[in-house]
């Protein structure tokens, strides 16, 4: 999960970089400035969006194994995942 939201996380900041440098003139030259906030922005939200599902993994997991199978299952879980 973590692997692949990287990747698609890049990717959107690689076509971001590709079209400031379309649309930007003199970045290339030092003379224009980039807009490094969008840049920033899209790390922010692609790190909080893409990082739900496996905080919600880890968050439901030991519920649904508490409820599902008993305590002692899910005390044997948390001790073999720590």
């Amino acid at each position: 999960l973590a692997i692949s939201a990287v990747g698609r996380a890049a990717m959107a900041m690689v076509q971001e970089v590709r079209r400031q440098f379309r649309e930007i003139p003199g970045i290339m030259e030092g003379t224009g400035r980039p807009e490094y906030e969008k840049c920033v922005a899209i790390s922010t939200q692609a790190a909080i969006r893409e990082m739900v599902l496996p905080g919600a993994i880890a968050l439901l997991t030991p519920i649904a194994i508490g409820f599902l199978f008993g305590p002692e299952v899910l005390g044997g879980t948390l001790a073999g995942v720590t």
